[in-house]
């Protein structure tokens, strides 16, 4: 479903979930600022402690989500940014999100059995985020089926 070479499709985290990590972050940032002018050591580290990491919130929050591209696919989560080669991908799955609240997302099953969860796409299981969810996996297996014809090292690992 790109356009073409060069192009993509990006698929991002949810606008609230994106506006309240970054807002969580700004909290944390503000804790650590008062940390940081507290004068003691103790409150200094604590706040380089705390500061770090909601920075790289604040910086990472709007850009989380999915990019799907030529190449493959992109997970960008808070903790990192995954590249994934289409060559790579042989199943895309729905999937739990791995936490508490009860949440839904998108795997990728690898050709060594690897299943990587698109955390970045987690939403919480209402019936517009299923729909939203499967909407997202027939975009990804639309360019995945693309990309199976046209490649020949691994047009044979397309399903029968």
């Amino acid at each position: 479903m790109t356009n073409g070479p060069g192009s993509a499709i990006r698929i991002p985290t949810g606008f609230w979930q994106r506006v309240i990590l970054t807002a969580v972050g700004a909290a944390f940032l503000l804790i650590a600022v008062v940390e940081l002018t507290m004068g003691t050591w103790d409150a200094r580290i604590l706040g380089v402690a705390i500061g770090v990491p909601s920075v790289v919130m604040i910086y990472r929050s709007p850009r989380l989500g999915v990019v799907v591209d030529d190449g493959g696919i992109t997970n960008r989560s808070l903790e990192r940014t995954r590249r994934i080669p289409w060559c790579d991908i042989t199943a895309v799955d729905p999937a739990g999100a791995g936490s508490t609240a009860p949440s839904t997302t998108l795997a990728l099953t690898a050709g060594d059995g690897e299943r990587i969860v698109l955390d970045s796409l987690a939403g919480y299981a209402t019936t517009d985020g299923a729909a939203r969810l499967e909407r997202t996996r027939a975009r990804i297996e639309a360019v995945l089926a693309a990309h199976r014809t046209g490649c020949a090292d691994c047009a044979h690992a397309a399903p029968a």
